[in-house]
């Protein structure tokens, strides 16, 4: 986009606002509003005080699925069994975005959209979760949700806190997935 001067930079962002507008309407999703993103929040804050100190963990929930056991290849596969024409499929990483591990989950995206034929992305939690969260939750019931979260082998104490990050990241990753079940997304998680 080429601006004729910097007084331009406000009326470029305006014509952005305004196309976001018209494809959230298009799409079904409410541009002005989050509440599935607010709804995967109360889940996270219900995580959180579920448990008390740094002893707690969010990671082992119901429907996990661990890599490398037996029920995992057959998990993968009868999840993306669900697929559907017009789907697409979300990675949602909540591990270290390191190069190695993005390298790896690019190739995953690009495997998946060569063999099931549907978009594929990827995006790293929570931070995604404010970006395409809404979307993943609140729009048509055409993702197919890949979740994928380890334990981060270092803690760093949240200040102020009696818990450190590694139990806050967890808890949003609960968070997000409980809200995916609950909006009736397909939806897998496998821990590392």
């Amino acid at each position: 986009i080429r601006l004729a001067d910097v007084y331009a930079l406000g009326q470029a962002m305006f014509e952005w606002e305004v196309a976001i507008a018209a494809a959230g309407s298009i799409l079904g999703i409410n541009p002005f509003n989050q509440p599935d993103v607010e709804l995967a929040k109360e889940l996270a804050r219900q995580a959180m005080g579920a448990g008390s100190g740094r002893g707690a963990s969010p990671y082992a929930v119901e429907d996990t699925i661990e890599i490398g056991s037996a029920a995992a290849g057959k998990a993968f596969d009868g999840w993306l069994a669900q697929a559907r024409s017009g789907d697409y499929i979300a990675i949602q990483a909540y591990l270290a975005p390191e190069a190695r591990t993005v390298n790896a989950l690019q190739g995953l995206r690009s495997a998946l959209l060569k063999r099931t034929g549907l978009a594929a992305t990827l995006g790293f939690g929570p931070r995604f979760l404010h970006s395409t969260g809404q979307l993943h939750k609140g729009g048509p019931n055409s993702v197919l949700a890949l979740q994928l979260v380890d334990r981060p082998p270092h803690d760093l104490a949240v200040p102020e806190t009696d818990y450190g990050f590694r139990r806050l990241i967890g808890a949003q990753a609960l968070g997000d997935y409980r809200a995916l079940r609950q909006k009736g997304r397909r939806v897998l998680r496998i821990d590392l």
